[in-house]
């Protein structure tokens, strides 16, 4: 389903989800189906992303295997001291990014008929998507990675700062972590099933 301006009425296809409102009223979606669902703007706002349209490319799955890949790969930069802080940071910035995009692929893809718009809007908008996203730059709060070398070990923080409020602090591993573990959680809780890499 996709995005739209807070207050605005939309029509989707009531098959693929894919935003109806500039088709005519007898032609059927792309998928063929003709019945319409009318959805009110409030449920389908990402801050910032009140633009998106229907994307048929954007696969929520891989996305979402996307995020996996890229924590396990953060983890073991984590564990070796000689690299670089340019690579780590790299890989922090890509770790955090896609797990704010995921929200993105969810919307304007076709996701999953149990989620709704409203709740995924509600969860990136707390920790520790929030913070993802003020990272993207999609955010009036800020983000900003900060090393923390200390020898033999890596670690990297990230700064958050929301307007108006003093700074917080948080490991970015961690913060990755906390990020998947978030999305874990909440596609679990709506009985959707955890995307596998094949063996």
């Amino acid at each position: 389903m996709v995005t739209m301006q807070i207050g605005a009425v939309r029509y989707t296809c009531a098959r693929c989800g894919r935003d109806t409102a500039d088709r005519p009223l007898a032609a059927p979606c792309l998928c063929g189906e003709t019945l319409r669902m009318r959805v009110g703007g409030d449920d389908y706002a990402l801050p910032g992303r009140a633009a998106l349209r229907f994307d048929a490319t954007k696969n929520w799955a891989a996305k979402y295997l996307q995020c996996t890949w890229n924590l396990r790969r953060l983890r073991t930069l984590y564990s070796d001291p000689s690299v670089a802080d340019g690579e780590v940071r790299e890989c922090i910035v890509r770790t955090l990014t896609s797990c704010w995009d995921l929200a993105d692929w969810l919307v304007a893809g076709s996701e999953p008929r149990q989620i709704t718009q409203g709740a995924i809007n509600r969860l990136a908008a707390a920790d520790p998507l929030r913070v993802c996203r003020a990272l993207g730059g999609g955010a009036e709060a800020q983000a900003m990675i900060v090393p923390a070398r200390m020898p033999g070990t890596i670690r990297m923080w990230i700064e958050y700062r929301a307007p108006g409020k003093a700074p917080v602090r948080f490991d970015a591993l961690d913060l990755a972590d906390r990020s998947v573990a978030a999305w874990n959680a909440f596609l679990v809780t709506h009985g959707v099933a955890l995307p596998q890499w094949a063996s």
